[in-house]
């Protein structure tokens, strides 16, 4: 048989180069050989920290080229795991930041304007966001400083990982709001989850097995690696059972990015688009910006969500508060947040 080659990347966020890669090969000459690197915590002002990371870059796709080249077969294990060019789309946006010119800024918009913040992954050991209760208030009270005064947190559901049920996720819902109590913070906190459109996801849609927020909202996520064959079936599906989809952070699937029409037809089959306000900030990316601010001029965005995970994200979020595309935004009209 092919040896295997499994590839996992994960995003991280401030202003630590954004990716971790780890390796684990499989084969019938070498057993199992796990090998990886990361470039966590190096500035990307470090000289150092830059070089390091680039090197470790270049070794890692020497990595892949050898895979190819020797007919290894490369397995993946996740929606994350080849997010090859967003992940590293990510990584040259931050350095491309150390040299563009500045934006002109306003002053921080007040997010309690919003109402409520409706993607995030605040309940702790049940996804990739927070690790821990202290996590997870440390994370509500940046939320709060900002003047948030709800927040819908959505836990991942895939079925190749994150295996949440209902029943896992209001559980961990409920020991949040106790803590959150505990800790006597103003923060109102009611859950549903981001669905990842997988195989399992239609049996769910028609089993009616779906969290949902609002007015039966359901938050929903695709690959980033390609747009799937039945994604028009499962939204058909998912509005004749009287869901009404929302599609999480659509500015972050390049495979749109020269397909612009494709927002505009979705809005027209009235799925609700839901912008991550660190896109703003070139946080995933100088085109996933360049999309989001597209999107925006065309009224295209219903919903506006943290997608927050770690701290890095609530230190991008304060940035974006002062950019003039999400004041744009917020005093649009389109927002529906505030409904919530």
């Amino acid at each position: 048989m092919f040896p295997k080659l499994v590839l996992s990347i994960t995003c991280v966020s401030g202003f630590a180069f954004p990716y971790s890669v780890k390796y684990s090969l499989i084969s019938p000459r070498f057993g199992h050989r796990s090998f990886g690197f990361s470039a966590f915590g190096l500035s990307t002002c470090s000289a150092l920290g830059f070089c390091l990371a680039t090197s470790e870059f270049l070794a890692g796709s020497l990595v892949l080229l050898h895979a190819a080249k020797s007919k290894t077969r490369i397995i993946a294990l996740n929606q994350y795991t080849f997010d090859i060019a967003s992940t590293f789309a990510a990584m040259f946006g931050k350095i491309a930041q150390l040299f563009k010119s500045k934006e002109p800024l306003k002053e921080p918009l007040d997010l309690g304007l919003l109402g409520t913040d409706i993607h995030s992954h605040f309940i702790p050991g049940i996804d990739d966001g927070s690790k821990d209760m202290a996590m997870s208030l440390e994370l509500l009270n940046g939320m709060a400083s900002y003047g948030y005064k709800k927040v819908i947190t959505t836990p991942h559901v895939m079925s190749d990982m994150y295996k949440n049920t209902p029943e896992i996720i209001n559980e961990g819902c409920d020991k949040l709001r106790q803590a959150i109590e505990a800790a006597d913070l103003d923060m109102k906190v009611e859950c549903a989850a981001e669905y990842y459109l997988d195989m399992e996801f239609g049996d769910k849609v028609n089993r009616k097995e779906l969290l949902t927020f609002g007015d039966n909202y359901v938050l929903f996520e695709l690959p980033f690696t390609m747009e799937p064959p039945n994604m028009g079936e499962v939204i058909f599906e998912m509005q004749l059972s009287g869901f009404k989809p929302v599609l999480a952070h659509p500015e972050r699937y390049g495979y749109w990015f020269n397909d612009f029409e494709k927002y505009e037809q979705l809005d027209a089959k009235g799925v609700l688009l839901q912008l991550n306000i660190n896109s703003l900030t070139g946080h995933y990316g100088p085109e996933v910006k360049k999309i989001a601010e597209r999107l925006i001029d065309n009224e295209l965005i219903s919903l506006l969500g943290s997608d927050c995970h770690h701290m890095g994200h609530i230190e991008g979020i304060d940035h974006a508060r002062r950019l003039p595309y999400l004041h744009k935004l917020v005093n649009s009209g389109k927002l529906i947040n505030k409904n919530l």
